[in-house]
């Protein structure tokens, strides 16, 4: 993303308080793998539109 890394960590921060206060379910699209393993429960692998796998954010990073 095109964001610095210290205002990605906010926004990272603010994703988890608004996860963690309203207790919704969330899609997030990201290229970032630290995304997945401090945001997501589960991640789902796309190609060329299709759902290639479903892992845990541990799973996908040791996949890495």
């Amino acid at each position: 993303s095109a964001l610095d890394i210290q205002l990605k960590k906010q926004a990272r921060e603010l994703l988890k308080t608004i996860l963690k206060e309203r207790k919704t379910p969330m899609l997030l699209v990201s290229h970032d793998p630290i995304d997945a393993e401090q945001l997501a429960k589960q991640v789902v692998i796309l190609e060329k539109g299709q759902i290639k796998a479903t892992q845990t954010p541990q799973d996908f990073l040791n996949n890495l």
